[in-house]
This record gives C-alpha cells, sequence and structure tokens, in this order.
C-alpha cells in the first residue's frame, strides 16, 4: 500500500535558505531541492483505489496564493539527525487547505492520525 501525503512546493528562495541550514547538519541522507514540501495531511498507508480517489479530489482544490514563513526548526531522528523540518507560522489560508484535505479524506473513509 502506498504512504500519501497532500503537500504544496515550497518556493525557491525558502527552499535555498533550508538547503543551507542542512549543509550544516551531518549524519543525514538530505533530499533534493524539488523534495522540499509544506505537508498538508498525512494520509499513512491507503489502498490504490483510495490513493487515486484522493489524488483526483485533491486535485480539484483552489487555493489562493499565500505567503509561508517559517517559525522554526527542528529534527527527526533519535541521536543523530535522520531529517530536518521546518515549521510555518500559522496562516489561516493554509490551515483551510489542510482542513480541506481531511474532509475530502474523511469522505472516502480514509482514518486519519492526530
Amino acid at each position: 500500500m502506498p504512504r500519501l501525503f497532500a503537500a504544496l512546493p515550497v518556493p525557491e528562495e525558502v527552499s535555498d535558505r533550508l538547503l543551507i541550514m542542512e549543509e550544516a547538519v551531518t549524519g543525514a541522507s538530505w533530499r533534493e531541492r524539488e523534495h522540499h514540501h509544506v505537508t498538508l495531511q498525512f494520509f499513512g498507508d491507503v489502498s490504490l483505489a483510495e490513493a487515486e480517489d484522493l489524488d483526483h479530489e485533491l486535485g480539484e482544490l483552489i487555493a489562493p496564493q499565500m505567503d509561508i514563513a517559517i517559525e522554526g526548526v527542528g529534527w527527526f531522528g533519535r541521536k543523530e539527525p535522520r531529517a530536518l523540518y521546518a515549521r510555518i507560522a500559522t496562516n489561516e489560508a493554509f490551515s483551510k487547505l489542510a482542513k480541506e484535505c481531511r474532509t475530502i479524506a474523511r469522505r472516502f473513509g480514509v482514518e486519519l492520525d492526530s
């Protein structure tokens, strides 16, 4: 089963800043710029049919242009960083879009993690 999430691409100027931070941290396998994203909703393991349904419905969403601001950074992993993440500041448009992703997932019976 595919592990699925909905995300937005990161603007180049933000990605540039993230790449500089990544270079300063050793011990992790870093992703290329094109893999930087802002997660809207993690769906987890879903069937192929659910993934196709979600892809179709999520592709129909229309969102306004929005600004994002990095609020902080952190990392996943135990003793050594495995992945870095950047938290974005609360944004009403982003929150609304994330809520729409959750609503679509529930419509298809996808159980969401909190």
